[in-house]
Parts: structure tokens; C-alpha cells; sequence
């Protein structure tokens, strides 16, 4: 592990390398954020009986998968983030990833939906570790003057993972069935097993290139006078610390409440997109994959990067500057709800998206 302990000047926007490191943990967050989400985009094609290549799965089985990921993956993060403490990060991330690839792979191999759980609650077991572990080399990286920035930019890759999960798997999930030719026979591979490989690939690409490039930062803000100092504590002692901080427990109460409506956004809505354009304009997944994403993520990225630059200024005057902002978010999106869940028109359901997508996009800058 990198034991540096050297705390930044207070005039220093970061670290000579940081804009490259935002750039590999970027890549590394749009991998695993395709990697969890593809399933959205596919339901319909799952929803198929078996004699028709997909898994009979009903609507009550569907909503299983959801919590099939996000249960291990929340109760595995009150552990798993000591590990980016206590080890390289660059070893968390890279493990994490490759624990993804193949959750993901093995997925696309399952015959029923209990493999299918079994495979979402390792997915969620394998990415837990990554997020704590790529925030941490963010806050080492860049100072408190530019860190909502970064952040903004950092989450431009969860927001262009979306639309790629939500067009190009649907796009592959729409094709009946492809021939894999394996020596003298031919493997039939279903669409929708085809895009686990797929994005299973490009998780595999993406860990070798992390390989390679991916250095670990020195911890620049540790000091022996402040917090836990630069020691390592035991995982008690660090979540006693972090949990006597009041301002951090109704932080995780606000993001459980914008977390709630993000699983409703990012996993009922294109099966109900689908349902409403597959009978009365003749949608496939990949259309209705790339209008439940591009609407929401392309709003999303105007107020990361508006969100970011005003929460920086606001900050740098007004020590509840970037409450101010996340408020300004939370207000624009409340009303869109009311649109989403009671209109059938394309344009009005992409005006409310859009919308919706700016204030998720102040509130996570």
C-alpha cells in the first residue's frame, strides 16, 4: 500500500495526474454500471417462454432481480468500503471488475430464474467494494476546490453506461438468436444471453486496459492531528467514526429516499416504455432502451456540469452552497413524477425525462 501521508498546498486544485486517474476510474465506473443495468433493458426478452429462448419470467419474478443486486450490494457496502482504507485501491478495482466480468458471463448461461438470482446477488457481492474504492482515489486526487467538478464529470460515465446499456443491449437482445461457430458445431446463443457475453467483453477489455495504465494515488489528506490519522484503524473504529458524524447520516437518509426513485426510474420504467410503444407505434427494446435512457442521462449531464461548476462557486462563498444545490435539484425533479406516471405521449414523457434528469443532476454534482 501506498503509505503517503503529504497533504495537498490549500491552493492546489489536485494532484499532476488526477484528470487521468478520473479518466480510469470513469471507464471502470461505465463498465460496471452497463454491467448491473443491462438487465432493465432485456425484461421483455426474458419474459418469453423457454420454447422461445427466453425464461417464462412473470412480472412478480421480475421485480425480484432488483433486490436480487441491490440488498447484497448495499449490506455488503458497510464492510467492503474498509478495504479501500486498508489496501491499494487499485487492487479493490481491479479485483471488483473481474469479479463483474464473470458474474456477468455466468448470467448469460442461467436456465431458470434462480440461477438468474444467484448470478444479480454475486453481481452486486462483486461490484460492492468498487464504488468506495474509486470515490477515495477522486477525494486524493482533487482538492476540495475542484471536487464537485470531478464529480460531475465522474458520473458522466454512469449516465453514457445507461444509454449504451439501454441501446446496444436492447439491439442485441432484439436479435432471435445468433450462430457461435465452436470447431465443427455450431453454439445457438439467444440475443439476450448474447448481450451479457457482449458486455461481459467489454468489462474484460476494460480490466486489461486498467491493468496496464491504472497507478495508485498517494493518500494526500490523511494528517497524524485530524480524524483516525494516518494509521489504519480496525472496521469498527472507522464506522464509529463515520456514523457519530450527523451530517453524513442524513446524507445516506437523502440519497436512500433519490436512490428509491432511481430503481423505479432505471428498472420499471422501459418495461413500462415497451408496453405502452410496442403495441401502438411497434417499438423494439432497442427503441424503447434508448428513449428510457437518453432522455434521462442527456439532462442528467447538463446539470452535472452546470451543477458542478455552480456548487464549486457557492461553496467557495457559503459553507451551505452546495446544499443549495442539491435543493435546486430535488425541486425541479419532484413535479416530472407526475408526467411519468400518467402520460403516453413520447414528447411529453421525454420534456419530463429531460427535466427530471437536470435536478438528479444538481442533486448528484
Amino acid at each position: 500500500m501506498n503509505d503517503a501521508s503529504r497533504l495537498l498546498p490549500s491552493d492546489s486544485p489536485g494532484t499532476p495526474d488526477r484528470w487521468f486517474m478520473l479518466a480510469y476510474v470513469g471507464m471502470n465506473y461505465f463498465v460496471l454500471y452497463t454491467h448491473r443495468n443491462l438487465v432493465n433493458y432485456i425484461q421483455p426478452a426474458l419474459m418469453k417462454t423457454v420454447a422461445d429462448g427466453g425464461l417464462g419470467l412473470t412480472d412478480a419474478e421480475l421485480g425480484w432481480l432488483g433486490p436480487a443486486w441491490s440488498v447484497p450490494y448495499c449490506a455488503a457496502q458497510l464492510f467492503v468500503g474498509y478495504l479501500s482504507d486498508r489496501y491499494r485501491r487499485r487492487t479493490v478495482i481491479l479485483s471488483s471488475l473481474m469479479a463483474s466480468v464473470l458474474a456477468l458471463a455466468a448470467m448469460g448461461l442461467v436456465r431458470d430464474i434462480n440461477e438468474l438470482l444467484v448470478g444479480r446477488v454475486l453481481l452486486g457481492l462483486a461490484q460492492a467494494c468498487a464504488v468506495p474504492a474509486m470515490a477515495s482515489v477522486i477525494a486524493d486526487c482533487f482538492t476540495p476546490r475542484t471536487r464537485s467538478k470531478a464529480v460531475a464529470l465522474y458520473l458522466f460515465s454512469y449516465n453514457c453506461a445507461l444509454i449504451a446499456a439501454g441501446k446496444f443491449g436492447g439491439e442485441i437482445a432484439d436479435v432471435e438468436s445468433f450462430q457461435v461457430p465452436l470447431g465443427s458445431t455450431t453454439w445457438v446463443v439467444t440475443g439476450w444471453r448474447m448481450a451479457h457475453f457482449a458486455f461481459a467483453g467489454v468489462g474484460l477489455v476494460g480490466w486489461l486496459i486498467l491493468l496496464v495504465l491504472l497507478k495508485e494515488p498517494s493518500r494526500t489528506e490523511r494528517s497524524e492531528q485530524e480524524g483516525l490519522g494516518t494509521a489504519t484503524p480496525s472496521v469498527w473504529a472507522t464506522l464509529g467514526a463515520v456514523f457519530r458524524v450527523p451530517t453524513f447520516l442524513l446524507m445516506c437518509l437523502v440519497f436512500a429516499c433519490n436512490g428509491i426513485l432511481g430503481r423505479v426510474q432505471q428498472f420499471w420504467l422501459p418495461q413500462h416504455f415497451y408496453n405502452i410503444f410496442n403495441k401502438s407505434i411497434g417499438w423494439r427494446l432497442e427503441d424503447t432502451g434508448f428513449f428510457a435512457t437518453v432522455w434521462f442521462q442527456t439532462g442528467t449531464m447538463g446539470g452535472l456540469f452546470l451543477g458542478g461548476l455552480l456548487a464549486d462557486r457557492l461553496a467557495s462563498r457559503w459553507f451551505r452552497g452546495r446544499l443549495v444545490i442539491q435543493l435546486i435539484g430535488w425541486l425541479a425533479m419532484a413535479p416530472t413524477w407526475l408526467l411519468l406516471g400518467t402520460q403516453e405521449s413520447a414528447a411529453i414523457l421525454a420534456i419530463g425525462m429531460f427535466v427530471y434528469g437536470l435536478g438528479l443532476g444538481f442533486f448528484q454534482a
